[in-house]
């Protein structure tokens, strides 16, 4: 029996929040493409298993990212992922609770493609460029 798209999908975000990279990179499909939004610091298309890698060391290098809980819904091809999820700034240790939905694409049994959605995309960007102000509120709480 071949597997869901949210089992997939499920796969891969508990691959990623466990810092498990080699399982995470096993559910991508060569060709994916992660569409990550403008308003990010690690904003643009991140194709392939490789762009992956590299959206998953960008991040790490600015944040750690906790998963606090997550639902994952799945119809054919197409699982959804709405999180709640703690960005805590390397830099500073400063926090920042949101939630995050992710839209995955299932092809071939691998993830073919994801849009990532954060309910406040700019607090994201304002905690990652706040390296040299650890004092001082941005805004954030």
């Amino acid at each position: 029996m071949q597997e869901s798209s949210g089992a997939i999908a499920a796969r891969l975000v508990d691959a990623f929040a466990a810092g498990d990279l080699e399982t995470a990179l096993s559910t991508i499909h060569p060709r994916c493409v992660v569409h990550e939004p403008d308003a990010v610091p690690y904003a643009g298309d991140w194709p392939g298993r490789d762009g992956f890698g590299r959206l998953a060391a960008a991040m790490a290098d600015l944040f750690e990212v906790v998963f606090r809980q997550r639902t994952i819904i799945h119809d054919g091809d197409v699982a959804v992922m709405r999180a709640d999820v703690t960005f805590t700034s390397r830099a500073t240790g400063r926090a920042f609770d949101t939630s995050v939905v992710e839209v995955y694409t299932v092809e071939e049994g691998l993830i073919f493609e994801v849009d990532v959605y954060y309910k406040d995309p700019d607090a994201i960007r304002t905690l990652s460029q706040d390296t040299a102000r650890a004092d001082v509120s941005v805004g954030l709480d």
